[in-house]
């Protein structure tokens, strides 16, 4: 998935056009997924990683962390490190952000597919770098 959710797009489009309000979450949660993710995807349906101390990443939803926009793209201010696996293994192949810190629950914001897929195994750390991770509205 490269871009904003089905949800998140029906979120922006009753903003901007109706002025129907919403509660922007305080702080998003930053997943990776070891398959394709699609933009009807939600919290439960992708396959996020299962390596052992696997867990989303908190971010508070901020300009820090969030910076502005620039040509329809959002990139992520902080590195943002997952646990080091202590098992198992996953090949990562996308970067998601949702509203919940619950694996298997909430709503997918966004995400982008990785250039090249990462192998996770034992002592290995995702690590994605500022500025790295790119959100585009298309």
């Amino acid at each position: 998935m490269v871009g904003l959710s089905n949800y998140a797009a029906s979120l922006a489009n009753d903003y901007i056009f109706g002025k129907q309000t919403f509660t922007i979450p305080a702080t998003l949660y930053c997943a990776i997924s070891k398959g394709a993710v699609t933009e009807s995807d939600t919290g439960a349906t992708f396959d996020e990683c299962d390596y052992t101390s696997y867990a989303r990443v908190a971010l508070t939803n901020n300009n820090t962390n969030f910076p502005n926009s620039t040509a329809g793209s959002k990139n992520i201010g902080v590195d943002v490190t997952f646990p080091t696996a202590t098992g198992g293994s996953n090949t990562i192949t996308e970067f998601i952000i949702l509203d919940s810190a619950t694996i298997g629950a909430g709503n997918i914001i966004g995400g982008g597919s990785l250039l090249v897929p990462q192998a996770v195994s034992t002592g290995i750390q995702p690590v994605f770098v500022a500025g790295d991770v790119e959100i585009a509205v298309n």
